[in-house]
């Protein structure tokens, strides 16, 4: 694969057309016989086109990952009788091709139950000669894997480790593998503090994106001991920046049985997603006693875009205070969403000006409004929709 600026020999009167070679080739076999002293075989044939310049791969002697091994290349121009051809002069290169694989480019990991961690990583397979990956863990921060951190092999990119270090920090790294054994660089590093005492075995935690562009929050407990609820958080990183969105203090979907040896299942819907965004989510388990730790992060991608425009049913209806209204948009536009009474008035206006194309949502505080019927319409220069809701305090 070795690259080249040297000129083949210009014919003239001739059917063939060879210039600028780019990379040197045997492209005949009547003039091996006239090759420089060597052993030479043809490696690849290419059709004459009259073109200004031809270029084409071929396989070099050997792999000089890790001694340079030059292999030199000839082009012979052939014509249409066997005994006239034209030959460049040699030229040589390398290549390069036994190069290690690329790293796992994020790593998860989340308590499962009293008795598991489960890691959850990008695979990242783009090495057409990826083979595994390899699962290391330890109890030292910023450790490199090892034998001694092995813990399996795995096609894999979910890993459960159901013999988990208790009530420490464990450190996890995920290091892939070619097919010739050449191993990448650490993945980025996760660390978790598994504790087997936790009142909660949570046996699911998930997050799903529905077709109308909102997250359902879903997840499964074994067995509960003295809990009072769960508090779900989201944030648009993974790492920072995490604000409750729901609570059982004010969703009773989410408050939790009390003590219970057969385990619940609970779900939430997050109606104040938007397109083109990562969502992660934290699950936040309150006991009794008011201790509180938690579980995650998952992350969920919602990608999709409308292929109508539509105003939803206001969430929750009836609501006292607060309500989120969603919409969806096919195409950028100018949108305007407002709120009205019954006597017709306008007393609030949301969204007014230019919008990109996907699901939305707004917001109303009606802190300050009376109880009672109110409507909200969404108006685009090619759709009007109005819907009713109820404010009760």
């Amino acid at each position: 694969k070795g690259r080249s600026t040297e000129v083949p020999k210009t014919i003239a009167n001739s059917p063939v057309y060879c210039l600028e070679g780019r990379y040197f080739l045997i492209s005949g076999t009547q003039s091996v016989q006239d090759l420089p002293p060597g052993t030479w075989e043809v490696v690849g044939s290419v059709p004459a086109h009259q073109e200004d310049q031809y270029i084409c791969l071929v396989p070099s002697l050997a792999d000089s990952a890790t001694e340079l091994i030059y292999s030199v290349y000839c082009i012979s121009a052939e014509s249409t009788t066997p005994s006239v051809f034209y030959l460049s002069p040699p030229d040589s290169g390398y290549s390069i091709d036994n190069i290690a694989p690329s790293p796992p480019p994020t790593l998860n990991t989340t308590q499962v139950g009293n008795h598991s961690v489960e890691l959850v990583w990008n695979s990242n397979r783009t090495d057409h000669d990826w083979h595994y990956f390899a699962v290391h863990r330890s109890l030292t921060p910023d450790f490199s894997p090892d034998a001694s951190s092995f813990l399996a092999n795995t096609i894999d990119t979910v890993f459960m480790d159901n013999d988990p270090y208790d009530m420490v920090n464990s450190y996890y790294k995920i290091v892939s593998y070619d097919a010739h054994g050449n191993p990448s660089l650490p993945s980025v590093q996760a660390v978790i503090y598994f504790d087997s005492s936790l009142p909660v075995t949570l046996l699911t935690f998930e997050a799903e994106l529905n077709s109308t562009g909102t997250v359902t929050i879903s997840f499964s407990t074994a067995s509960e001991i003295n809990m009072a609820g769960y508090n779900i958080w989201r944030s648009e990183s993974e790492n920072e920046g995490f604000t409750m969105r729901a609570s059982y203090l004010n969703h009773p979907e989410l408050a939790a049985k009390g003590s219970s040896t057969q385990g619940s299942e609970y779900s939430w819907p997050d109606m104040t997603t938007e397109s083109n965004m990562t969502y992660w989510y934290k699950l936040e388990c309150v006991e009794l006693s008011g201790l509180k730790y938690f579980y995650g992060p998952i992350s969920v991608e919602v990608n999709l875009i409308p292929v109508k425009y539509s105003l939803y049913q206001n969430y929750p209806n009836p609501f006292n205070a607060v309500t989120n209204i969603r919409y969806s948009l096919p195409n950028d536009c100018h949108a305007v969403l407002e709120i009205w009474n019954l006597q017709g008035q306008k007393v609030a206006t949301l969204i007014n000006g230019e919008q990109k194309a996907g699901y939305k949502y707004a917001r109303w505080n009606a802190n300050s409004f009376a109880s009672g019927i109110y409507f909200y319409r969404l108006k685009t220069e090619n759709f009007v929709q109005a819907k009713r809701m109820q404010l009760m305090k």
